[in-house]
């Protein structure tokens, strides 16, 4: 007695179409061993499970449609690049392919397909979950440091830091304070600039037995021009 009362001509129209969507999935995994990263591949792999699924849910095949979901969401993940195909996961998904074509056996001779293999299943989850091998896509690699300008000056603090183990604000020096310098007084800066008579001299006696006209050109100063030119200038800030 037939499983599919009513549905036969549905039913050999989907073999017939599901045969040859799971036919060309075989000849995708063969390609997809030597190229397991290839998008456009994993793409319609992905699509020939879903749409052999759908096919098995107008059936009411429910076997077929969560053996399909599963295998379907595995390369959904891989085509998105959450995982990756491995030798450990390739095996998980020939042998849900293969357990794929043992129920299209069922389904020609007019029977509900049984259930998978429970390990089957238990292997689809955990290759999805990321826990079968080292399918797990590796994660992006961190921003290269930011590489100091070239000719620019070298981050002194940092390397102080590196080399004594001391924050460099820690160590820096206080500033020095400068004590201010007192504006000289005009009447000052006139007395260095023509300098002092030989009477001014400390120790200085005066001259003995000399002629007054000595006496008189001891009173006389000389004065250098340039200075003279600085006095000339300072006096009228006087």
């Amino acid at each position: 007695m037939s499983d599919f009362g009513g549905m036969e001509d549905l039913l050999q129209d989907f073999l017939l179409e599901a045969g040859d969507l799971l036919s060309d999935v075989d000849n995708k995994l063969v390609d997809l061993e030597r190229a397991p990263d290839d998008r456009g591949m994993l793409n319609e792999i992905f699509r020939g499970f879903h749409t052999i699924k759908g096919g098995a849910g107008f059936l009411n095949a429910t076997e077929l449609v969560t053996l399909c979901h599963l295998t379907e969401n595995l390369f959904d993940k891989l085509r998105n690049g959450e995982l990756r195909v491995t030798a450990e996961s390739m095996d998980v998904i020939l042998s849900a392919t293969g357990a794929v074509r043992d129920m299209f056996g069922a389904l020609e001779s007019a029977s509900q397909p049984r259930p998978a293999d429970p390990a089957l299943i238990a292997s689809l989850k955990r290759a999805i979950s990321g826990e079968l091998g080292t399918g797990e896509a590796p994660a992006a690699a961190a921003p290269p440091a930011a590489a100091a300008p070239a000719g620019g000056e070298p981050d002194w603090a940092t390397l102080h830091q590196a080399v004594t183990g001391v924050p460099a604000v820690a160590v820096a020096s206080a500033p020095v304070e400068v004590a201010p310098v007192p504006a000289e007084k005009p009447e000052a800066i006139i007395k260095a600039a023509i300098g002092r008579r030989v009477s001014d001299k400390p120790g200085y006696s005066g001259p003995t037995g000399r002629r007054d006209s000595e006496k008189q050109r001891d009173n006389s100063i000389r004065v250098d021009t340039t200075r003279l030119d600085q006095v000339l200038n300072l006096s009228g800030e006087i």
